[in-house]
């Protein structure tokens, strides 16, 4: 079991959410009080986004090309640092903004690389072993969410702080390290013996005192597949007006996400008034429709395909932000949370497909991972702070929902005239087993 991703994406959500989580718009002011106002916190996380942007990829390129004997102990360095950097922020000479927001840079630029690895050791694990799907594994990350969130909430309401959260992270980040290295030696295919091969092979010698060769062309080592780069995966993902539909739907989606994801615990409890812990139980909500989602996720690709399945998460997404500017008690939140559960399931499976499909590998996942955990949230932060601060939050979330539904209907007028951007596949072509392709 500590070898399969379900217990990587366990381990590695008890450290994401160990290390802020959805209450980084909470802890961090805590910490350095300039950053209270909506435009130096929008900048704060700005600034992580477009460091991973900018980075993420070519460490992961430079992750692919290592041997097999590193990967694990570069895993490894990258989760130290998400953990190490990220308690750094809590000592008490670390009150200066622009010192917490270096610190949260490093440690969100690892956590970029981690969750970029996770889901493309995932993939070549499923084509390894075809018996469950991504969905089926990635459905633990969100038990995990599910698990730290309100019990963070709980200890932070009891203590009044947030230093709890710093051994969490270590803790997590250990076990995040011990599963990781399972899985990449589980999905590392064992390099041919030739040289074994051409000794049985020149032991095969006719009677008459000629050598018989079966294949002459045993010694010879298959060609390596050519160099994945970011600019080739990211020109696979935009190659016809569909894929450069889905991608803009993407990317919309990841900047509608980011002010969820990093402000709603800050609108939920100066807007709403809701505490840490009912803060925390809205991700429990989530989680139970995300859940079932993620299990039936390979029935689902297959019944519709990535795009439709994007469409829908879309969809919830508009419905869901705009209702949060509408309710009129701190409770009702959780009535609107399974929409979220919705968004980031379909959302999360229709992408990672979508790169299956059309530039498969870490590198592949990496520049999605850089178009939905960079260039996205950096565009919804900086646009988030400015409305915030001149027409306020209540705004913001307005203004989302409407971008993200004209996203929606590009995609689906792209999708009309041109599929191809994720369709339909069988079952069987869920997890094909490509031995020689293998990245990991």
């Amino acid at each position: 079991m500590l070898s399969s991703p379900s217990s990587l994406f366990f381990c590695a959500f008890l450290l994401f959410s160990s290390t802020g989580g959805r209450f980084s718009s909470v802890i961090f002011p805590s910490l350095s009080p300039a950053l209270g106002e909506p435009l130096p916190l929008s900048l704060f996380f700005v600034a992580p986004n477009l460091l991973s942007m900018a980075c993420s990829p070519g460490l992961l390129q430079r992750y692919a090309a290592s041997p097999p004997g590193r990967k694990p102990r570069l895993l490894c360095a990258a989760l130290f640092c998400c953990a190490f950097f990220y308690a750094l922020a809590f000592l008490p000479g670390a009150a200066s903004p622009y010192l917490q927001a270096l610190l949260r840079c490093l440690s969100c630029l690892a956590l970029a690389v981690v969750s970029s690895l996770t889901d493309s050791l995932c993939v070549s694990y499923c084509k390894v072993h075809p018996e469950k799907g991504y969905g089926a594994h990635r459905l633990y990350g969100a038990v995990s969410w599910a698990v730290m969130n309100p019990l963070l909430g709980y200890l932070a309401d009891r203590s009044g702080g947030w230093g709890a959260t710093v051994p969490f992270a270590f803790a997590a980040a250990l076990l995040t390290a011990f599963a990781g290295r399972s899985v990449i030696l589980e999905t590392t295919p064992a390099a041919p013996d030739y040289e074994a091969v051409l000794e049985e092979d020149a032991a095969q010698v006719d009677t008459d005192g000629f050598e018989h060769v079966t294949n002459p062309d045993i010694g010879a080592p298959p060609p390596p597949p050519p160099e994945q780069t970011p600019r080739r995966a990211l020109l696979a993902l935009t190659a016809s007006p569909a894929l450069f539909a889905f991608t803009l739907a993407a990317f919309s989606l990841a900047a509608g996400m980011s002010i969820v994801e990093a402000l709603s615990f800050s609108f939920f409890s100066s807007a709403l008034g809701a505490s840490p812990t009912l803060e925390g139980f809205t991700v429990v909500v989530t989680v139970l429709f995300e859940i079932p989602l993620f299990h039936f996720a390979d029935r689902l690709l297959a019944r519709f395909g990535a795009a439709p399945l994007q469409c829908v998460a879309m969809l919830s997404y508009a419905a869901r932000v705009v209702g949060y500017t509408l309710v009129p008690r701190p409770w009702m939140i959780l009535l609107l949370e399974p929409l979220h559960g919705v968004t980031y399931a379909l959302g999360k499976t229709s992408s990672v497909e979508f790169v299956r499909l059309n530039a498969d590998g870490a590198v592949g996942q990496g520049v999605m991972n850089a178009i939905t955990g960079g260039a996205g949230p950096v565009v919804g932060l900086l646009a988030a702070g400015v409305i915030g601060q001149a027409l306020g939050e209540h705004a913001v979330y307005r203004c989302f929902g409407g971008f993200v539904g004209a996203c929606l209907v590009g995609l689906y007028c792209a999708q009309r005239a041109g599929p191809g951007a994720g369709g339909k596949r069988r079952r069987s072509d869920v997890v094909e087993v490509e031995m020689a392709e293998t990245t990991f």
